[in-house]
């Protein structure tokens, strides 16, 4: 059997955090998945004879003081990773619900801990049952504004931190779905680290990553929707690190940075 998801995930989460360490702010060195049996989902057609499972981190990532680019000011992030697969098809994750929360930190002023208040939390679904059988107003792919509060910090962080689990705001009306690319784990790790570090520190990672990925397959939706937005002889699995389609030149990066 190949790599599952699993491995495949904590491999790419190696690169990535021998890319990121040495950048501001602080990352764990490793991560654990917990990998569990589920039901399948009412409505899709998948073989009964598969079974489905469902991965989750045992404790969720957190980051640290991490730089808000052309700012001084800092954020903690905590990423919350859910997804499934069929023990049939390893490799491609054919469910998300991966969360990445954004609390605001103040400065330590002497004390012991310091506060950290939830300010945004972003969640990325991709559900099929949702989107072609209960709903299909639903994006495919899509992102949303999450109200609810963080119920488990990490633990780790109890002796630096004070939180306040208070529920970030909600999108109103809380029905709006942004449409995204497939954004898995390791898409959302791209994505901070595009948002965070820029357009060098991404190339390095997509460079030491590209046989980790090639290894993690699209499910289905992702070929049709391939072929709307590149063409038939263009990428199939739309994912959210094809969104940086043509590598960003640092060179240009910069020079934007330095108009805004």
């Amino acid at each position: 059997m190949p790599d599952g998801l699993i491995s495949l995930y904590k491999q790419f989460w190696t690169r990535f955090h021998a890319i990121v360490r040495d950048q501001p702010g602080s990352v764990p060195d490793t991560i654990n998945f917990k990998d569990a049996a589920i039901d399948p989902m009412d409505g899709v057609e998948y073989n009964p004879r598969t079974k489905m499972r469902e991965i989750q981190l045992t404790e969720p990532i957190y980051l640290a003081d991490w730089a808000v680019p052309r700012s001084m000011v800092k954020r903690d992030v905590i990423l919350s990773v859910r997804e499934r697969y069929l023990t049939n098809e390893p490799t491609v994750s054919i469910y998300t619900a991966n969360d990445v929360a954004y609390l605001r930190v103040d400065p330590d002023g002497g004390q012991p801990k310091r506060k950290a208040s939830l300010r945004n939390r972003l969640r990325f679904d991709y559900d099929p049952r949702q989107s072609i059988v209960a709903s299909p107003d639903h994006p495919l792919f899509h992102m949303h504004l999450v109200g609810d509060d963080i119920e488990h910090f990490p633990s780790r962080f109890a002796s630096t931190r004070e939180f306040e689990k208070r529920a970030a705001p909600q999108m109103d009306p809380d029905n709006i779905r942004i449409p995204t690319a497939r954004m898995c784990f390791p898409s959302v790790l791209c994505l901070l680290v595009a948002d965070h570090f820029g357009g060098e520190v991404l190339n390095t990672l997509l460079d030491q990553t590209k046989d980790i990925r090639d290894s993690l397959r699209a499910p289905n939706e992702c070929e049709a929707w391939g072929d709307h937005v590149y063409g038939a002889q263009g990428n199939k699995k739309f994912t959210g690190w094809h969104w940086y389609y043509k590598k960003i030149d640092p060179k240009i990066d910069n020079k934007k940075a330095s108009k805004r």
